[in-house]
């Protein structure tokens, strides 16, 4: 696999210990009337937060934005009366959009909801604000993507799409394919939903499709992208396959792109995550609420902890990177909701506190075939047909969790027909190996 994940020990400026420290503590509130919803790492010293709170249970909500940026010494906040902050997106590390969000009760017709786009050029220092709409429409969680400093897109409801190209002054309706998250990488603009990536033109909205498969089935949660690598993580399931009951985990694939190597890690006791992130050096995976991080490109895990007095109490809500050494994270107690917003200027340091490595699969099945391996058909619901440009020497079939359920050795073959009758349906790993060389194609029995 290209290495495009840069692990460099010597270079990293790490002590022994996790170093999240608090910035800033806010009031405590009881959960039902404060929270705090999104999240965003502008650059080492802008960080934003949003939320909302109310006085009382039955008291209107209040949209509250609390943001830094002079890198934590100071914090500031913006309140908006009956409005809720929807989304916060930053495309680069002096632009900030945010939405803010008001519902409209008229006398005797239908609620709706008033939309607000906030836009700063300066880090926050200063702001613009402009209508976006007014409909019943709601804003997914992940409503808001800005992929330059002035072109994004906006979904309200589940599948309308609009698009602006001027800083958000303007929003047009588009027609898009019901996706899950929006990035940039390497140059393109990648829709993401489940198994597909497409490319879109953001000039001519023209669309190409990649099957860049995850390995495993399941439910695509987070993502994450940084230099040339896509991080995607699912909540992902074994099946029935293999006679196992259904067992959510964690399955992330670590994909280089465009057209490159694919490693796929999965973490059978990982039953609940909410995040992944990913930077030149490090991966974090926010689950059990704690942060999860890897400095060895996946290979192993550790736990990281707060400085803090109280850490025992604390459980991690959000995280965000600038770069490899300073993030931000968003805690909360357990006790009394306080929150406060901790600060690692070290990536968060190194614990020994490790987890079981991950079950990994290394597989170049984005790359164009070596050996002109085909399989066919595929789906298959029996038979399959293994083709080879050179002599096959041995045939394997693994399963999501990386166990092999099928070895067939001394092949010296060019085609070999493998029966599937009496395996689950699922999807499985077929390693095809020669005398040099070993491709691993995606395999699916329906």
């Amino acid at each position: 696999m290209r290495n495009t994940l840069i692990f460099a020990f010597l270079c990293l400026q790490v002590s022994a210990n996790a170093q999240w420290s608090s910035t800033v503590t806010l009031n405590s509130f009881n959960n039902n009337l404060f929270t705090i919803d999104h999240f965003c790492v502008v650059n080492e010293n802008s960080v934003f937060a949003g939320g909302k709170k109310r006085e009382t249970l039955n008291s209107s909500a209040v949209g509250v934005v609390y943001y830094t940026i002079d890198g934590g010494a100071v914090w500031d906040s913006l309140e908006f009366a009956d409005r809720f902050i929807s989304a916060i997106e930053s495309p680069s590390p002096n632009v900030v959009y945010y939405v803010s969000t008001k519902l409209v009760f008229p006398t005797g017709g239908s609620t709706y909801a008033k939309k607000y786009l906030h836009r700063s050029m300066d880090s926050g220092q200063t702001w613009n604000e402009s209508l976006i709409d007014s409909s019943s429409f709601g804003l997914m969680y992940d409503a808001l993507s800005f992929f330059n400093d002035s072109t994004g897109i906006l979904r309200l409801g589940t599948s309308n799409y609009f698009i602006t190209r001027n800083y958000g002054q303007n929003w047009t309706p588009i027609n898009l394919p019901v996706h899950k998250f929006s990035t940039t990488l390497g140059g393109d603009t990648l829709l993401l939903n489940a198994q597909n990536i497409s490319i879109i033109n953001l000039n001519t909205l023209n669309l190409a499709d990649l099957f860049y498969s995850a390995n495993c089935t399941g439910s695509l949660q987070a993502y994450g992208s940084s230099s040339e690598t896509l991080m995607r993580a699912y909540l992902a399931n074994d099946g029935p396959s293999h006679g196992y009951t259904y067992n959510n985990y964690l399955a992330i694939s670590l994909d280089d792109y465009p057209l490159g190597d694919q490693r796929i890690l999965h973490f059978p006791d990982v039953h609940s995550f909410n995040y992944t992130y990913i930077t030149n050096s490090r991966l974090y995976i926010l689950a059990y609420l704690v942060p999860i991080c890897s400095i060895d490109s996946g290979n192993s895990f550790f736990i990281q902890e707060s400085t803090e007095p109280d850490a025992v109490d604390l459980v991690f809500m959000h995280l965000g990177f600038a770069n490899d050494q300073v993030g931000y994270a968003v805690t909360r107690s357990q006790t009394d909701n306080t929150y406060k917003i901790q600060k690692t200027t070290n990536g968060g340091g190194i614990t020994t506190n490790y987890i079981d490595p991950p079950i990994q699969i290394t597989a170049g099945i984005n790359e164009p075939s070596k050996n002109e391996v085909t399989i066919y058909p595929n789906p298959t619901s029996q038979n399959v047909t293994v083709s080879s440009a050179v002599l096959i020497d041995c045939i394997e079939i693994i399963d999501l969790f990386g166990r092999s359920i099928l070895s067939i050795v001394e092949i010296n073959e060019n085609d070999y027909n493998l029966d599937l009758s009496n395996y689950s349906y699922g999807n499985y790993i077929l390693k095809v190996s020669s005398k040099s060389h070993s491709e691993y194609l995606p395999l699916i029995k329906n």
